[in-house]
């Protein structure tokens, strides 16, 4: 039996959807995960070949940074 609380694991083919963003439309999270990705081949010195791991990593850090503001517990007043 499969647990429930699993995240399941994507691939470069799977679309994300803007349900799938965690703060903004689908096509923002796509830019923003863009330029990340983009900031990191420049840093590395503009090497090809490391695109999807420049993707990947751009997520891992966009997420990192979204997910716990969805969280958050509502300020009390």
């Amino acid at each position: 039996m499969k647990p429930n609380n699993l995240i399941p694991k994507r691939d470069a083919r799977t679309v994300t959807t803007a349900a799938d963003s965690p703060n903004g439309s689908d096509d923002q999270h796509h830019r923003r995960i863009a330029a990340v990705a983009f900031a990191l081949y420049e840093r590395r010195g503009r090497q090809d070949g490391h695109d999807l791991d420049d993707w990947l990593a751009a997520e891992q850090q966009i997420l990192l940074v979204d997910i716990p503001k969805t969280f958050e517990p509502a300020q009390q007043r």
